[in-house]
Parts: C-alpha cells; structure tokens; sequence
C-alpha cells in the first residue's frame, strides 16, 4: 500500500520574513526537495501573505501544490491551519493510499496544535525549519525535526 504525507509550508517563517524574494522562493524549494521527499501525490499547501502571492506560488508550483493566502499578523499561519483543519478524514484514511505523515515546515508555535492532533492520531509528524527557530511547543509534538542550515542565509 503506497502512502502519503500532508506538506504544510510556512513560507515567510522559513524565510524569517514577510516579504518573500524570488532567490528566498528558490531557496526554499530546492532545499525542501533535499530535506524531504515530497512526491506528486502528497498534498503540499503553501501559506503566507496575499503580498507574497507571486513568491507562495513559485513555492507551491515546485511541489505540486496549492497555495493559501491571509492577511495581516499571523494571516498565512491561519489560512494553513484552516487548509488543514478542512481535510476530510476521508482523505487520511483512504484505503489505497492513506495519510501516514505529517510535514511542518515551520519552526512557529502556531503549528503545535496541529502536530498535537495529527500525532496524537497516530501519524508521524515531522517538522523542517532552520537552525534556532523550532519552537518548544512545536518540537516536544513533533516525532522528528529536520534542520535545513542553508535557509539560515535568508
């Protein structure tokens, strides 16, 4: 049975700003793409800013994915969490091909509650950021965490 894994990508936290650049999108797909295998049939959602729209869909066009847009403080962190919350359990449990994997890219404490529940669920949460960004919360719900040091140079 072939299985798949849920990709929320915090954008901007991996950026460490709000205001994403071109060589910051290039940056994170190529480094996401070595930290993770990510294939065609996982579901990746993309989150920030409406601002950085052009820069969330380089990022999501990388992976096969979808973007989702706020606004304002913790607006991308809320249009991912939402993303997230309306995934069916239908889609989890699929009979050929379920949910086995959670991926975090995000080091924000935003995402402890989805990590909490996913985990709790029995899937196998794993969060990406870079060095010095993991929030406690987020780590101690994590299963596993992977470091990217070269997103450090944003």
């Amino acid at each position: 049975m072939k299985t798949r894994q849920i990709v929320l990508i915090d954008a901007e936290n991996l950026a460490g700003t709000g205001h994403l650049t071109n060589s910051a999108a290039q940056l994170i797909c190529e480094n996401l793409k070595r930290a993770i295998d990510i294939s065609r049939n996982d579901i990746v959602i993309v989150g920030g800013d409406k601002h950085n729209v052009f820069h969330l869909g380089q990022i999501a066009k990388c992976f096969g994915g979808q973007i989702v847009l706020g606004t304002g403080p913790n607006g991308g962190d809320q249009a991912l969490q939402t993303a997230f919350d309306q995934i069916p359990s239908v889609v989890w449990n699929h009979s050929d091909s379920p949910i086995r994997r959670l991926v975090i890219a995000s080091g924000d404490n935003f995402f402890a509650m989805a990590a909490r529940v996913a985990k709790s669920k029995g899937h196998h949460v794993t969060t990406v950021s870079k060095q010095g960004s993991l929030s406690y919360l987020l780590a101690k719900n994590s299963t596993d965490h992977v470091y990217v040091p070269e997103l450090s140079s944003l």
